[in-house]
């Protein structure tokens, strides 16, 4: 009897050390540095990951307070704050050699599943080639701050990511979703909360909110764009182009803003953005998820009426003789033309004689206006013409 219970109690008491061993032994600082090397080398140094700490987990890691910032000139901004984090590996995946890692993360009273698959290639490196993402009703308090801002308010909304990652994100394709419906926000931390109530711009009711993209090569385009709310209707169109970085991804999105009554008191600072078209405010947002822009959008409307200068006619490619520009006759300059009629008046004072210059009725310019026929004074500028003498008076 002594002996079967050795032989089934062994394995369980080697098993028992073993955990306990592992769990004190556990590189838990090597894991953690780890971690916020691979972040900030995935990012270029423009992200930075702290962890408190990382214990085992069955087939995978459980990370603990977890703190993503964005880093810019040496200075970290807290972007997104996490709870816990856990990643778990699929045995099987493991052995075909695309690891399928899926977990949670926790942010407060909301969570957020994702499923991820990991291939290898000649080299040993090893990417993500899927990712699914599903939040159902994520808590609005339980969202993380955004640049240090956290939005007050009761309410949840939906979110869904599947995307196919065959050669980096700027080859996927999938979609994206953002859903939520009857949103109370009331307001939002830190110094700007004074500013946004202080305007009427909140306590605010987001009665609607359907966003989705579809992404096709890389381009994430807006296939529904709309929030309806207290204070405003706003319609969002455009696209993001993706890049393998996704922090340098392009921002192509229009939004238009069709303000109600509680917002009209900030009207005036959007005056810019109104145009006369619809009477409503056009905003542009550009840049990158690192460096956002959002200004107002210029009036495409306007300048597309605008007409157009008529153009000159182009001499290539003629086939009427309609088309042909008049040319003007050339015309010579006084001085020319003084010479030309004393040397008609010294013709008629001869007899009445004429070129081919005077029958033509023309007067070219030239310095020899006769053609080939003898000289006659006053054609050079200077000359007099004197008149000839008078037949009779030379007989005599």
């Amino acid at each position: 009897m002594k002996r079967v219970l050795f032989v089934l109690l062994t394995p369980v008491w080697l098993a028992v050390v073993f955990l306990v061993v592992f769990r004190l032994t556990f590189p838990s600082d090597a894991l953690v540095s780890r971690a916020s090397y691979e972040v900030a080398n995935a990012t270029g140094g423009t992200m930075a990951l702290q962890m408190a700490s990382a214990t085992p987990a069955w087939m995978g890691l459980t990370g603990h307070e977890l703190l993503l910032s964005s880093v810019e000139e040496g200075v970290a901004t807290p972007v997104l704050a996490v709870e816990k984090v856990k990643v778990a590996g699929g045995l099987m995946s493991l052995i075909s050699g695309s690891p399928s890692v899926g977990g949670y993360a926790r942010f407060g009273d909301g969570r957020l599943n994702f499923d991820t698959t990991i291939a290898g290639d000649d080299a040993g490196v090893y990417d993500m080639r899927a990712l699914d993402v599903d939040a159902q009703g994520f808590p609005l308090s339980a969202l993380p701050p955004i640049q240090g801002t956290k939005i007050l308010g009761t309410g949840g909304f939906d979110l869904v990511v599947d995307l196919d990652v065959p050669d980096g994100y700027a080859k996927s394709n999938g979609r994206a979703s953002l859903s939520g419906a009857n949103i109370e926000l009331s307001g939002v931390s830190g110094d700007m909360n004074a500013i946004v109530t202080g305007f009427g711009i909140l306590p605010a009711t987001l009665q609607n909110l359907d966003l989705e993209f579809e992404i096709r090569e890389g381009k994430a385009e807006v296939r529904r764009g709309t929030l309806v709310s207290s204070l405003a209707d706003v319609t969002i169109e455009g696209d993001i182009v993706l890049t393998n970085r996704l922090s340098n991804s392009r921002l192509r999105l229009d939004l238009v803003i069709d303000a109600k009554e509680p917002l009209q008191g900030i009207a005036s600072m959007m005056a810019s953005a109104k145009w006369d078209t619809d009477e409503k405010y056009h905003y542009e947002l550009r840049g990158n998820f690192n460096r956002p822009s959002f200004s107002p959008a210029r009036n495409r409307t306007a300048s597309r009426t605008r007409p157009r200068p008529a153009s000159r006619p182009s001499g290539r490619g003629r086939n009427n003789a309609d088309d042909e520009p008049e040319v003007a006759a050339p015309r010579g300059s006084q001085a020319t033309r003084d010479r030309a009629q004393a040397a008609r008046e010294q013709l008629r004072l001869r007899g009445g004689q004429t070129t081919g210059i005077e029958r033509a009725g023309g007067v070219l310019d030239g310095p020899n206006i006769l053609g080939d026929g003898p000289s006659v004074p006053g054609q050079n500028e200077g000359d007099t013409a004197e008149p000839a003498a008078d037949p009779e008076e030379a007989g005599e």
